[in-house]
């Protein structure tokens, strides 16, 4: 049974993980082409049986005519966030598993945004929203512990590096705006508008950006250069959106 796409386009890498507290199964495809400025990156389909039928976000699946850009929720692509030495490309090629503490993983390969095909794998840490859709961490794992119960607000708020990994397929990186969280639950930057909460007691927040609503959740965890920053991964509409603050 072909479960997604055909017709030649650009889709590899499936990796099929079932999810016991979503009661969901999640198919991990790749899109683009295997190299530094090829688009590659991970999308990430579910459903409630192992054969389907999978679909994205708005409910939908490429089939074998479609423009795969606009299907699946991109996981991650090509990026630049503070802490990273170069930015990020070609993040792809995922499996993904749950380990026996109930910690859930991408692992992946990527390369850099340099004049060079040399790559390394990693693996972060990701979480699921209330809506049951994966939300990557913006980091590289250090085994990093979510706060069930949540954090303060004064741990929330404040300047926020943002990238929005958006759903193109191609070699453009994703570089940081600067947001600002605001107490009163209003969200400042240059030309942007917005709004943010959070469920009291959990690790669950919502934020609404030039009227596009995402859902996700805060993480405190280490950067890569091993500073202790709060972050947030949001997703909606097939979009991630990953925040850190300093």
């Amino acid at each position: 049974k072909r479960l997604l796409g055909g017709g030649h386009h650009s889709i590899e890498a499936p990796y099929i993980l079932y999810d016991e507290s979503t009661e969901c199964y999640y198919l991990y495809v790749s899109y683009g082409e295997l190299t530094r400025d090829g688009g590659y990156q991970i999308r990430v389909f579910k459903s409630d049986k192992v054969d389907g039928d999978y679909v994205d976000m708005n409910g939908a699946a490429p089939d074998s005519t479609s423009s795969h850009d606009y299907y699946g929720l991109k996981l991650s692509g090509n990026y630049y966030l503070p802490g990273l030495e170069v930015g990020y490309k070609a993040t792809g090629h995922n499996s993904a598993f749950i380990d026996e503490d109930g910690k859930k993983y991408v692992v992946y390969h990527t390369r850099f945004d340099k004049a060079s095909e040399k790559h390394t794998p990693k693996a972060k840490q990701y979480f699921t929203n209330k809506e049951g859709w994966p939300c990557l961490l913006p980091y590289t794992t250090s085994q990093e512990t979510i706060s069930d119960t949540g954090y303060s607000k004064d741990e929330m708020v404040g300047r926020y590096y943002v990238i929005n990994q958006g759903i193109g397929i191609n070699s453009e990186v994703a570089e940081p705006v600067i947001l600002y969280l605001d107490k009163n639950g209003t969200i400042e930057g240059e030309e942007v508008k917005g709004s943010w909460s959070f469920e009291e007691g959990s690790y669950y927040m919502n934020i609404l950006v030039d009227e596009k609503e995402y859902s996700g959740i805060f993480c405190k965890m280490l950067d890569e250069a091993g500073i202790e920053v709060m972050t947030f991964s949001a997703v909606g509409n097939n979009e991630s959106l990953w925040g850190v603050k300093y």
